[in-house]
Protein backbone atom coordinates (compact mmCIF):
# COMPACT_ATOMS: atom_id res chain seq x y z
CA UNK A 1 0.00 0.00 0.00
CA UNK A 2 1.25 3.26 -0.94
CA UNK A 3 0.38 6.37 1.32
CA UNK A 4 1.49 9.93 1.29
CA UNK A 5 4.89 10.83 2.70
CA UNK A 6 4.23 14.47 3.23
CA UNK A 7 4.47 15.61 6.38
CA UNK A 8 5.09 12.65 7.90
CA UNK A 9 7.50 11.27 10.54
CA UNK A 10 10.20 8.89 9.74
CA UNK A 11 11.00 7.01 12.98
CA UNK A 12 11.09 3.72 12.13
CA UNK A 13 11.60 1.43 9.13
CA UNK A 14 8.44 -0.91 10.36
CA UNK A 15 6.19 2.20 9.13
CA UNK A 16 6.88 1.71 5.80
CA UNK A 17 5.82 -0.76 3.44
CA UNK A 18 7.79 -2.86 0.66
CA UNK A 19 6.21 -0.56 -1.67
CA UNK A 20 6.88 2.55 -0.28
CA UNK A 21 10.53 1.64 0.20
CA UNK A 22 11.12 0.75 -3.15
CA UNK A 23 9.15 4.16 -4.44
CA UNK A 24 12.30 5.88 -1.68
CA UNK A 25 14.50 3.85 -3.56
CA UNK A 26 13.44 5.03 -7.23
CA UNK A 27 12.73 8.37 -6.08
CA UNK A 28 16.83 8.56 -4.86
CA UNK A 29 17.76 6.64 -8.31
CA UNK A 30 16.10 9.59 -10.29
CA UNK A 31 17.49 12.27 -7.92
CA UNK A 32 21.02 10.87 -8.22
CA UNK A 33 21.04 10.45 -11.95
CA UNK A 34 19.41 14.05 -12.74
CA UNK A 35 22.48 15.28 -10.95
CA UNK A 36 24.88 13.25 -12.31
CA UNK A 37 23.57 15.05 -15.79
CA UNK A 38 23.16 18.45 -14.15
CA UNK A 39 24.72 19.06 -10.64
CA UNK A 40 22.21 22.11 -9.93
CA UNK A 41 19.33 19.72 -10.87
CA UNK A 42 16.99 20.34 -7.62
CA UNK A 43 18.65 23.10 -6.81
CA UNK A 44 15.47 24.95 -5.79
CA UNK A 45 13.35 22.61 -4.75
CA UNK A 46 13.58 23.69 -0.84
CA UNK A 47 14.39 26.98 -1.43
CA UNK A 48 14.12 29.35 1.63
CA UNK A 49 13.17 26.68 3.98
CA UNK A 50 15.01 25.71 7.18
CA UNK A 51 15.84 21.87 8.01
CA UNK A 52 16.66 21.60 11.50
CA UNK A 53 19.53 19.16 11.93
CA UNK A 54 19.81 17.98 16.15
CA UNK A 55 22.38 15.65 17.01
CA UNK A 56 23.02 15.09 20.65
CA UNK A 57 25.76 12.64 19.87
CA UNK A 58 28.44 12.09 17.47
CA UNK A 59 28.06 11.88 13.60
CA UNK A 60 30.18 11.96 10.15
CA UNK A 61 28.31 11.00 7.69
CA UNK A 62 24.32 10.87 8.39
CA UNK A 63 24.74 14.73 9.39
CA UNK A 64 27.08 15.95 6.71
CA UNK A 65 24.55 13.94 4.28
CA UNK A 66 22.05 15.54 6.02
CA UNK A 67 23.09 19.49 5.92
CA UNK A 68 24.41 18.82 2.24
CA UNK A 69 21.28 17.46 1.17
CA UNK A 70 19.60 20.51 2.54
CA UNK A 71 22.12 23.27 0.89
CA UNK A 72 21.85 20.62 -2.56
CA UNK A 73 18.14 21.78 -2.33
CA UNK A 74 18.49 25.01 -1.94
CA UNK A 75 17.40 25.11 2.55
CA UNK A 76 19.28 26.34 4.93
CA UNK A 77 20.55 23.83 7.37
CA UNK A 78 20.22 24.84 11.55
CA UNK A 79 22.49 22.37 12.63
CA UNK A 80 24.71 20.95 15.80
CA UNK A 81 27.00 17.90 16.05
CA UNK A 82 27.08 17.30 20.09
CA UNK A 83 25.60 18.68 23.43
CA UNK A 84 29.05 20.77 23.56
CA UNK A 85 27.79 24.65 23.22
CA UNK A 86 24.28 23.86 23.68
CA UNK A 87 21.94 24.99 26.58
CA UNK A 88 21.52 21.58 27.38
CA UNK A 89 25.10 21.99 29.85
CA UNK A 90 23.16 24.63 31.51
CA UNK A 91 20.07 22.34 32.37
CA UNK A 92 17.66 22.83 29.66
CA UNK A 93 15.21 19.67 28.61
CA UNK A 94 15.89 17.98 25.23
CA UNK A 95 12.08 18.64 24.97
CA UNK A 96 12.47 22.47 25.29
CA UNK A 97 15.61 22.07 22.85
CA UNK A 98 13.54 20.24 19.94
CA UNK A 99 10.72 23.05 20.83
CA UNK A 100 13.14 25.67 20.63
CA UNK A 101 14.62 24.54 16.90
CA UNK A 102 10.96 24.17 15.59
CA UNK A 103 10.45 27.55 16.94
CA UNK A 104 13.16 28.70 14.26
CA UNK A 105 10.90 27.94 12.09
CA UNK A 106 12.20 24.69 10.66
CA UNK A 107 9.77 22.53 8.11
CA UNK A 108 11.39 19.30 9.56
CA UNK A 109 13.86 18.18 11.94
CA UNK A 110 16.13 15.31 12.13
CA UNK A 111 16.74 13.92 15.46
CA UNK A 112 20.00 11.71 16.47
CA UNK A 113 19.78 10.74 20.38
CA UNK A 114 21.85 7.80 22.73
CA UNK A 115 18.60 7.05 24.20
CA UNK A 116 16.29 4.59 22.60
CA UNK A 117 12.73 5.97 21.22
CA UNK A 118 14.53 9.28 21.42
CA UNK A 119 13.13 10.13 17.85
CA UNK A 120 9.57 8.85 18.51
CA UNK A 121 9.32 11.19 22.12
CA UNK A 122 10.65 14.06 19.16
CA UNK A 123 7.87 13.07 16.88
CA UNK A 124 5.24 13.34 19.55
CA UNK A 125 5.85 16.46 20.81
CA UNK A 126 6.74 18.47 17.87
CA UNK A 127 3.67 19.56 15.30
CA UNK A 128 6.55 19.29 12.53
CA UNK A 129 7.81 16.27 10.68
CA UNK A 130 10.82 14.12 12.66
CA UNK A 131 13.38 12.36 11.05
CA UNK A 132 15.30 9.80 13.15
CA UNK A 133 19.17 10.13 12.48
CA UNK A 134 19.62 6.64 14.98
CA UNK A 135 18.14 6.33 18.19
CA UNK A 136 20.25 4.64 20.91
CA UNK A 137 20.44 0.92 19.90
CA UNK A 138 16.80 1.20 18.14
CA UNK A 139 16.96 1.86 14.80
CA UNK A 140 18.42 3.83 11.84
CA UNK A 141 16.01 4.22 9.18
CA UNK A 142 17.22 6.69 6.96
CA UNK A 143 20.26 4.20 7.34
CA UNK A 144 18.67 1.07 5.65
CA UNK A 145 16.83 3.05 2.75
CA UNK A 146 20.64 3.99 1.82
CA UNK A 147 21.28 0.62 2.09
CA UNK A 148 18.49 -0.72 -0.14
CA UNK A 149 19.28 1.55 -2.79
CA UNK A 150 22.93 0.24 -2.99
CA UNK A 151 21.52 -3.17 -2.76
CA UNK A 152 18.97 -2.61 -5.73
CA UNK A 153 21.88 -0.85 -7.71
CA UNK A 154 24.04 -4.29 -6.83
CA UNK A 155 21.63 -7.07 -7.78
CA UNK A 156 18.62 -5.15 -9.31
CA UNK A 157 16.61 -6.25 -6.94
CA UNK A 158 15.37 -6.40 -3.17
CA UNK A 159 14.11 -10.18 -3.16
CA UNK A 160 15.53 -13.64 -3.20
CA UNK A 161 18.85 -12.67 -1.34
CA UNK A 162 20.79 -13.85 1.52
CA UNK A 163 21.93 -11.46 3.59
CA UNK A 164 25.16 -12.23 6.52
CA UNK A 165 25.36 -9.86 9.38
CA UNK A 166 28.40 -9.95 11.39
CA UNK A 167 29.94 -7.83 14.39
CA UNK A 168 27.90 -6.29 17.04
CA UNK A 169 24.14 -7.88 16.45
CA UNK A 170 22.89 -7.68 19.76
CA UNK A 171 23.43 -3.23 20.12
CA UNK A 172 23.49 -2.49 16.36
CA UNK A 173 20.70 -0.13 15.21
CA UNK A 174 21.71 -0.21 11.65
CA UNK A 175 21.47 -4.50 11.43
CA UNK A 176 18.28 -4.20 13.31
CA UNK A 177 16.28 -1.59 11.04
CA UNK A 178 17.69 -3.64 7.74
CA UNK A 179 16.51 -6.45 8.61
CA UNK A 180 13.22 -5.34 9.45
CA UNK A 181 13.21 -3.69 5.93
CA UNK A 182 14.22 -6.69 4.42
CA UNK A 183 12.04 -9.67 5.55
CA UNK A 184 9.02 -8.46 4.03
CA UNK A 185 10.81 -9.10 0.62
CA UNK A 186 9.83 -12.83 -0.66
CA UNK A 187 12.81 -15.12 -0.91
CA UNK A 188 15.34 -13.23 1.52
CA UNK A 189 17.26 -15.75 4.42
CA UNK A 190 19.68 -14.34 6.70
CA UNK A 191 23.25 -15.68 8.29
CA UNK A 192 24.42 -14.45 11.58
CA UNK A 193 28.55 -14.37 11.88
CA UNK A 194 29.29 -13.03 15.86
CA UNK A 195 30.85 -13.67 19.21
CA UNK A 196 28.53 -15.77 21.51
CA UNK A 197 28.12 -12.39 23.85
CA UNK A 198 26.86 -10.35 20.77
CA UNK A 199 24.83 -12.60 18.86
CA UNK A 200 21.09 -11.28 17.85
CA UNK A 201 18.58 -11.31 21.10
CA UNK A 202 16.28 -14.17 21.46
CA UNK A 203 13.24 -12.29 20.74
CA UNK A 204 14.39 -11.05 17.42
CA UNK A 205 15.30 -14.53 16.05
CA UNK A 206 11.87 -15.79 17.74
CA UNK A 207 9.87 -13.43 15.75
CA UNK A 208 11.60 -14.56 11.88
CA UNK A 209 10.92 -17.90 13.19
CA UNK A 210 7.55 -16.81 13.69
CA UNK A 211 7.72 -14.98 10.44
CA UNK A 212 9.10 -18.43 8.67
CA UNK A 213 12.10 -16.28 7.54
CA UNK A 214 15.25 -19.12 7.15
CA UNK A 215 17.94 -18.01 9.58
CA UNK A 216 21.24 -19.12 10.56
CA UNK A 217 23.26 -18.38 13.65
CA UNK A 218 27.44 -19.07 13.43
CA UNK A 219 30.39 -17.63 15.18
CA UNK A 220 33.23 -17.54 12.09
CA UNK A 221 32.94 -16.69 8.55
CA UNK A 222 34.51 -20.12 6.52
CA UNK A 223 30.87 -21.82 7.56
CA UNK A 224 29.28 -18.87 5.97
CA UNK A 225 30.97 -16.95 3.18
CA UNK A 226 30.06 -19.58 0.83
CA UNK A 227 25.61 -18.64 0.93
CA UNK A 228 25.84 -15.00 1.43
CA UNK A 229 25.02 -12.67 -1.65
CA UNK A 230 25.15 -9.37 0.42
CA UNK A 231 28.09 -9.19 3.62
CA UNK A 232 26.75 -6.63 6.21
CA UNK A 233 29.93 -5.75 8.30
CA UNK A 234 29.02 -4.03 11.81
CA UNK A 235 32.15 -2.68 14.23
CA UNK A 236 32.13 -4.19 17.56
CA UNK A 237 31.25 -1.23 19.85
CA UNK A 238 33.85 -0.89 22.66
CA UNK A 239 31.68 1.72 24.27
CA UNK A 240 29.03 -1.28 25.02
CA UNK A 241 31.97 -3.40 27.48
CA UNK A 242 32.69 -2.29 30.84
CA UNK A 243 35.74 -4.87 30.64
CA UNK A 244 38.64 -3.49 28.32
CA UNK A 245 40.03 -6.88 28.53
CA UNK A 246 36.48 -8.57 27.18
CA UNK A 247 36.32 -5.83 24.42
CA UNK A 248 39.96 -7.47 23.51
CA UNK A 249 38.97 -10.71 23.60
CA UNK A 250 36.10 -10.70 21.54
CA UNK A 251 37.21 -7.71 18.89
CA UNK A 252 39.48 -10.01 18.07
CA UNK A 253 37.85 -13.41 17.25
CA UNK A 254 36.18 -11.68 14.54
CA UNK A 255 37.97 -10.17 11.48
CA UNK A 256 37.19 -10.47 7.61
CA UNK A 257 40.55 -10.81 5.75
CA UNK A 258 41.42 -11.20 1.85
CA UNK A 259 42.49 -14.59 2.81
CA UNK A 260 39.04 -15.38 3.94
CA UNK A 261 37.32 -13.60 0.89
CA UNK A 262 39.29 -15.48 -1.68
CA UNK A 263 38.66 -18.81 0.26
CA UNK A 264 34.76 -19.02 0.67
CA UNK A 265 32.75 -15.92 -0.48
CA UNK A 266 31.47 -16.35 -4.03
CA UNK A 267 32.39 -14.33 -7.02
CA UNK A 268 29.14 -12.38 -7.12
CA UNK A 269 29.30 -11.75 -3.22
CA UNK A 270 29.61 -7.80 -2.54
CA UNK A 271 30.89 -6.38 1.16
CA UNK A 272 28.81 -3.34 2.85
CA UNK A 273 28.96 -1.59 6.21
CA UNK A 274 27.38 1.43 7.25
CA UNK A 275 30.79 2.96 8.98
CA UNK A 276 32.86 3.91 10.32
CA UNK A 277 35.07 0.84 10.36
CA UNK A 278 37.10 0.89 13.49
CA UNK A 279 41.01 1.26 11.99
CA UNK A 280 42.64 1.09 15.42
CA UNK A 281 43.72 -2.12 17.28
CA UNK A 282 40.84 -4.17 15.89
CA UNK A 283 39.68 -3.71 13.07
CA UNK A 284 36.55 -5.49 11.78
CA UNK A 285 37.63 -5.66 8.30
CA UNK A 286 41.40 -5.96 7.78
CA UNK A 287 42.55 -2.57 5.89
CA UNK A 288 43.40 -4.73 3.22
CA UNK A 289 40.24 -5.94 1.93
CA UNK A 290 39.33 -2.18 0.37
CA UNK A 291 41.33 -3.56 -2.90
CA UNK A 292 40.75 -7.21 -3.21
CA UNK A 293 38.99 -7.77 -6.64
CA UNK A 294 37.00 -10.68 -7.62
CA UNK A 295 38.85 -13.11 -9.51
CA UNK A 296 39.19 -12.32 -13.81
CA UNK A 297 37.77 -9.00 -12.91
CA UNK A 298 38.21 -5.57 -12.19
CA UNK A 299 35.32 -5.38 -9.70
CA UNK A 300 35.90 -5.00 -5.73
CA UNK A 301 33.92 -6.95 -3.43
CA UNK A 302 33.71 -3.58 -0.80
CA UNK A 303 31.16 -1.19 -1.49
CA UNK A 304 30.65 0.69 1.39
CA UNK A 305 32.23 3.91 -0.30
CA UNK A 306 29.48 4.02 -2.83
CA UNK A 307 27.39 2.88 -0.42
CA UNK A 308 28.02 5.80 2.16
CA UNK A 309 27.97 8.25 -1.19
CA UNK A 310 24.24 7.16 -1.45
CA UNK A 311 23.53 8.63 2.03
CA UNK A 312 23.06 12.08 0.08
CA UNK A 313 20.18 10.85 -2.84
CA UNK A 314 18.55 9.07 -0.19
CA UNK A 315 18.58 12.29 2.42
CA UNK A 316 17.53 14.39 -0.30
CA UNK A 317 15.03 12.56 -1.78
CA UNK A 318 13.20 12.26 1.83
CA UNK A 319 13.58 15.77 2.36
CA UNK A 320 11.55 16.41 -1.25
CA UNK A 321 9.29 14.24 0.08
CA UNK A 322 8.28 14.99 3.33
CA UNK A 323 7.81 18.43 1.72
CA UNK A 324 5.45 16.90 -0.74
CA UNK A 325 7.77 18.27 -3.85
CA UNK A 326 7.69 14.93 -4.95
CA UNK A 327 5.06 12.23 -4.76
CA UNK A 328 2.45 14.28 -5.39
CA UNK A 329 0.71 11.65 -7.34
CA UNK A 330 0.02 9.53 -3.97
CA UNK A 331 -3.92 10.17 -2.91
CA UNK A 332 -3.34 7.98 0.33
CA UNK A 333 -3.28 10.10 3.82
CA UNK A 334 -0.76 8.65 5.88
CA UNK A 335 -2.62 8.14 9.13
CA UNK A 336 -1.22 7.01 12.98
CA UNK A 337 -2.67 3.44 13.74
CA UNK A 338 -5.96 4.20 15.53
CA UNK A 339 -5.58 2.76 19.11
CA UNK A 340 -9.20 2.75 20.30
CA UNK A 341 -9.71 3.29 24.28
CA UNK A 342 -11.48 0.97 25.54
CA UNK A 343 -13.51 1.28 28.88
CA UNK A 344 -10.95 -0.50 31.54
CA UNK A 345 -14.50 -1.67 33.43
CA UNK A 346 -16.82 -3.40 31.20
CA UNK A 347 -20.48 -3.58 32.39
CA UNK A 348 -21.43 -6.71 33.99
CA UNK A 349 -25.07 -7.58 34.62
CA UNK A 350 -25.68 -7.76 38.54
CA UNK A 351 -29.21 -9.06 38.56
CA UNK A 352 -29.12 -12.69 39.39
CA UNK A 353 -25.74 -11.82 41.70
CA UNK A 354 -27.18 -9.61 44.49
CA UNK A 355 -26.21 -11.65 47.17
CA UNK A 356 -22.26 -12.59 45.63
CA UNK A 357 -20.27 -10.22 48.32
CA UNK A 358 -21.78 -12.76 50.65
CA UNK A 359 -20.89 -15.95 49.00
CA UNK A 360 -16.80 -16.22 49.13
CA UNK A 361 -14.72 -15.24 52.42
CA UNK A 362 -17.63 -13.95 54.36
CA UNK A 363 -20.02 -10.99 54.48
CA UNK A 364 -19.02 -7.36 53.90
CA UNK A 365 -21.85 -4.44 54.40
CA UNK A 366 -19.50 -1.69 52.25
CA UNK A 367 -16.89 -2.15 49.78
CA UNK A 368 -15.10 -4.01 47.58
CA UNK A 369 -15.02 -7.55 45.62
CA UNK A 370 -12.23 -7.91 42.96
CA UNK A 371 -12.57 -11.21 41.77
CA UNK A 372 -11.31 -14.06 38.93
CA UNK A 373 -7.88 -12.47 39.79
CA UNK A 374 -4.72 -14.28 38.52
CA UNK A 375 -3.53 -16.03 41.51
CA UNK A 376 0.03 -14.94 41.06
CA UNK A 377 -0.98 -11.39 40.73
CA UNK A 378 -2.74 -10.96 43.94
CA UNK A 379 -0.54 -10.01 46.18
CA UNK A 380 0.49 -7.35 43.53
CA UNK A 381 -2.79 -6.06 43.49
CA UNK A 382 -2.70 -5.49 47.47
CA UNK A 383 0.90 -4.02 46.64
CA UNK A 384 -0.82 -1.32 43.76
CA UNK A 385 -3.70 -0.22 45.63
CA UNK A 386 -1.23 0.69 48.82
CA UNK A 387 -4.03 0.76 51.42
CA UNK A 388 -4.38 2.42 54.45
CA UNK A 389 -2.61 -0.31 57.50
CA UNK A 390 -6.45 -0.16 59.28
CA UNK A 391 -8.06 -0.93 56.26
CA UNK A 392 -9.99 -4.16 56.61
CA UNK A 393 -8.62 -6.79 54.08
CA UNK A 394 -9.86 -10.41 53.20
CA UNK A 395 -8.24 -12.38 50.63
CA UNK A 396 -8.25 -15.82 48.86
CA UNK A 397 -6.36 -18.05 46.54
CA UNK A 398 -6.15 -20.71 44.23
CA UNK A 399 -9.67 -21.38 44.26
CA UNK A 400 -10.96 -23.77 42.23
CA UNK A 401 -12.78 -21.56 39.44
CA UNK A 402 -13.84 -22.43 35.50
CA UNK A 403 -13.58 -19.39 34.32
CA UNK A 404 -10.27 -18.26 35.39
CA UNK A 405 -7.26 -18.92 33.00
CA UNK A 406 -5.62 -22.26 34.39
CA UNK A 407 -8.66 -23.50 36.92
CA UNK A 408 -7.41 -20.79 39.88
CA UNK A 409 -8.46 -17.46 40.98
CA UNK A 410 -8.14 -14.91 43.78
CA UNK A 411 -10.23 -13.04 45.27
CA UNK A 412 -9.89 -9.92 47.31
CA UNK A 413 -12.12 -8.04 49.53
CA UNK A 414 -12.11 -4.80 50.52
CA UNK A 415 -14.35 -3.15 53.34
CA UNK A 416 -15.09 0.77 52.54
CA UNK A 417 -13.08 1.28 49.75
CA UNK A 418 -13.39 2.13 45.86
CA UNK A 419 -9.90 2.20 43.50
CA UNK A 420 -9.44 4.68 41.65
CA UNK A 421 -9.43 4.33 37.70
CA UNK A 422 -5.93 4.15 37.24
CA UNK A 423 -6.06 1.28 40.00
CA UNK A 424 -8.34 -0.46 37.84
CA UNK A 425 -6.08 0.28 34.65
CA UNK A 426 -3.40 -1.38 36.49
CA UNK A 427 -5.67 -4.17 37.49
CA UNK A 428 -6.41 -4.68 34.17
CA UNK A 429 -2.60 -5.10 33.21
CA UNK A 430 -1.63 -7.53 36.07
CA UNK A 431 -5.09 -9.23 35.63
CA UNK A 432 -7.33 -8.61 32.67
CA UNK A 433 -10.52 -10.04 33.15
CA UNK A 434 -10.71 -9.80 36.81
CA UNK A 435 -13.98 -8.59 37.88
CA UNK A 436 -14.97 -5.33 40.36
CA UNK A 437 -18.18 -5.27 41.94
CA UNK A 438 -19.16 -2.46 44.57
CA UNK A 439 -21.00 -3.25 47.61
CA UNK A 440 -23.67 -1.19 49.34
CA UNK A 441 -25.58 -2.63 52.33
CA UNK A 442 -24.73 -6.01 51.66
CA UNK A 443 -25.46 -5.99 48.06
CA UNK A 444 -24.01 -6.22 44.49
CA UNK A 445 -25.25 -2.34 43.00
CA UNK A 446 -22.42 -2.34 40.62
CA UNK A 447 -20.17 -5.45 38.52
CA UNK A 448 -17.50 -4.69 35.80
CA UNK A 449 -14.68 -7.06 34.04
CA UNK A 450 -11.15 -5.05 33.78
CA UNK A 451 -10.19 -4.91 30.05
CA UNK A 452 -7.24 -4.11 29.05
CA UNK A 453 -7.24 -1.05 26.66
CA UNK A 454 -4.84 -1.47 23.70
CA UNK A 455 -2.84 1.92 24.54
CA UNK A 456 -1.83 1.71 27.76
CA UNK A 457 -0.46 4.84 29.25
CA UNK A 458 1.98 5.91 32.38
CA UNK A 459 1.29 2.35 34.04
CA UNK A 460 3.85 0.41 32.94
CA UNK A 461 8.01 0.21 32.80
CA UNK A 462 9.53 0.19 29.86
CA UNK A 463 12.35 -3.23 30.47
CA UNK A 464 14.86 -1.79 28.27
CA UNK A 465 17.29 0.52 30.40
CA UNK A 466 18.25 2.32 27.53
CA UNK A 467 14.63 3.45 26.67
CA UNK A 468 13.96 7.30 26.96
CA UNK A 469 10.75 6.59 29.00
CA UNK A 470 12.52 5.02 31.69
CA UNK A 471 12.39 7.00 35.03
CA UNK A 472 16.25 6.67 35.55
CA UNK A 473 16.84 8.63 32.64
CA UNK A 474 17.99 12.66 33.33
CA UNK A 475 14.52 13.13 31.09
CA UNK A 476 12.04 10.86 30.62
CA UNK A 477 9.13 10.38 28.05
CA UNK A 478 5.86 9.16 29.93
CA UNK A 479 5.57 5.61 29.79
CA UNK A 480 3.07 4.02 26.67
CA UNK A 481 2.15 0.84 25.68
CA UNK A 482 0.52 -1.05 23.17
CA UNK A 483 -1.31 -4.51 23.69
CA UNK A 484 -0.13 -6.85 21.73
CA UNK A 485 -1.91 -9.89 22.96
CA UNK A 486 -4.80 -10.12 25.51
CA UNK A 487 -4.66 -13.57 26.55
CA UNK A 488 -0.98 -13.98 26.76
CA UNK A 489 -0.38 -10.85 28.06
CA UNK A 490 2.46 -9.08 25.59
CA UNK A 491 3.01 -5.36 25.71
CA UNK A 492 5.15 -3.21 23.23
CA UNK A 493 6.96 0.06 24.11
CA UNK A 494 5.71 2.59 21.64
CA UNK A 495 9.72 4.38 22.04
CA UNK A 496 11.76 1.85 21.49
CA UNK A 497 9.53 -1.48 20.48
CA UNK A 498 10.82 -3.73 23.06
CA UNK A 499 8.17 -6.28 23.56
CA UNK A 500 7.28 -7.20 27.40
CA UNK A 501 5.37 -10.33 28.18
CA UNK A 502 3.69 -11.25 31.33
CA UNK A 503 5.84 -12.45 33.57
CA UNK A 504 8.30 -9.41 32.78
CA UNK A 505 5.80 -6.59 33.71
CA UNK A 506 6.93 -4.16 36.02
CA UNK A 507 4.17 -1.33 37.24
CA UNK A 508 5.38 2.53 37.37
Amino acid sequence: MMRSFKNRDIVSIRSFSPEELVYVIETAKMIKEDRLKKQAAYAHVLEGETIGIAFFEPSTRTRLSFVCAAQALGAHALSFSSTEGTSLLKGESFRHTLQMLSGYQCSLLVVRDSRDGAAQYAADVLDIPVVNGGDGKHEHPTQTMLDLLTIRELFGRLDHLTIGFAGDLKYGRTVRSLQAALQHFPGISFRYISPPQLKPPAEELAALERAHIPYKVSENYESTLPDIDILYVTRIQEERFPDKQEYEKVARSLQLTPDLLLSYAKPSMRILHPLPINSLKFPEIHPAVDDVLVPGTREKYARYIEQAANGLSIRMALLCLLAGKLGTEIREPYELPNYEKKTTLEPVNVTETKQEANRVLGYIENGTVIDHLQPDALFKVIDLLALPRDKLVILGKNFESKKALHGKKGVLKIVDYSPTPNQLNKIAVLSPYATVSYIKNGQVVEKGRVMLPLRIENIMECSNPNCISRTEQKEYAPSVFYTLDTVQRIFQCHYCDTTISEDAVRLR
